[in-house]
């Protein structure tokens, strides 16, 4: 089973020292299958220092529970909007 696309989602953004994998991140954060877009991936955003900042697209319930248990400024969740095509 994958993300249902048809519900709210969000970018679930945090650091890692090294690029994790999909099966990593789920782990991790203790993502079920259908709460995590496996064809999106993991993707890197920026890097300070010795980590980097890398992206996943969850599903909005998982990325409350998410933020909620990792405390702040461990992980940011932002609203992913649908783009429409023309």
């Amino acid at each position: 089973m994958s993300l249902d696309r048809s519900k709210p989602t969000a970018m679930l953004e945090f650091n890692a020292a090294a690029q994790p994998s999909l099966e990593d991140v789920k782990k991790k954060f203790k993502l079920s299958d259908n709460e995590i877009d496996d064809n999106f991936g993991v993707l890197p955003l920026k890097k300070s220092n010795a980590e980097t900042t890398y992206v996943v697209l969850v599903s909005e319930e998982a990325a409350l529970r998410i933020q909620k248990k990792q405390g702040p400024g461990k992980t940011k969740a932002s609203s992913n909007p649908a783009i429409v095509a023309l």
